[in-house]
């Protein structure tokens, strides 16, 4: 098949696919252009609102807690971790495209690759105790009105009403995204544990096996890459600038919260109200 670089096989000497055609990868990437070129497009003849429905917070906190100081370690550790996953395996599937690490430190990019790749899985089980043990799970589940939400977001891009439903911690999109990424790390750990474990002779595996294992990690290798690209440059517009500041500060502003979120479907801590509720309590021990 043309999508992948072929070699024959040396028992039948028929051309069998080997590799993710490079041509085909950058096609998918250019996908995530379009989408943006499109976007872009559309957001030029007016940009998405929210309806004024929706339960409001509570008055007087002036910012709401996004992500714990833990969260966004989390956030920031695991997109270093994956982009160096993306940079190690390129350096292998675009032979001499990339530097070479032996002269420099001594290790190959391989080497490198494995190492990470061990640390993403890590990270990956690290998060789904954290989404089960501390709650967060629920808000990254569909919940009834989400397919009303996507259906009005969709809509909106096709030339639709601008003005969009309150929404819990994350909206419709963002919730596809999250499925999407846990979909894509299921694939991109699995077929990396079988390649490692034939290559470090731990198990004896099929080479067709092997071979199906390297086509798929090439192709969502691609796709993974695709939807970060696809997640920074949605994080990026100004509309969402405060969702962004919040990941390096943690608090999300009440302007914000009132205006795209609905209070009846995420109830965060408010660090106002406890740094504001101790004074307040100090003063009327005083009194006593």
């Amino acid at each position: 098949m043309w999508i992948f670089e072929q070699a024959r096989d040396y028992y039948t000497a028929a051309p069998i696919a080997q590799k993710l055609a490079w041509e085909i990868g950058i096609a998918l990437l250019f996908l995530i252009v379009a989408f943006i070129g499109f976007h872009l497009f559309r957001r030029a003849f007016g940009t998405p609102n929210y309806e004024a429905t929706g339960k409001t917070p509570p008055a007087g906190p002036a910012k709401f807690r996004r992500y714990t100081a833990g969260g966004r370690l989390y956030h920031w550790g695991i997109l270093a971790v994956m982009l160096l996953l993306l940079l190690s395996g390129a350096a292998f599937y675009f032979p001499g495209g990339v530097f070479s690490l032996n002269g420099a430190i001594g290790i190959s990019w391989l080497l490198l690759h494995v190492v990470f790749a061990w640390i993403f899985i890590v990270f990956v089980l690290v998060h789904i105790g954290y989404a089960i043990f501390d709650t967060g799970l629920h808000n990254m589940l569909y919940h009834r009105g989400d397919g009303h939400d996507l259906m009005r977001r969709v809509s909106y891009y096709l030339g639709g009403r601008r003005r969009l439903p309150k929404i819990g911690k994350f909206d419709a999109v963002q919730k596809t995204y999250h499925l999407l990424l846990i979909l894509f790390a299921l694939v991109m750990i699995v077929t990396g544990i079988s390649l490692f474990l034939s290559s470090e002779l731990f198990a004896t595996l099929d080479a067709d096996w092997l071979r199906w294992q390297r086509l798929l990690h090439d192709i969502f290798a691609f796709l993974f890459l695709a939807v970060i690209i696809a997640h920074v440059y949605l994080r990026l517009l100004g509309q969402h600038r405060a969702k962004l500041a919040s990941m390096f500060t943690g608090n999300l502003p009440r302007e914000t919260f009132e205006r795209e979120h609905d209070w009846s479907r995420w109830q965060p801590d408010l660090p106002d109200t406890h740094s504001s509720a101790a004074p307040a309590a100090a003063a009327s021990d005083s009194k006593k």
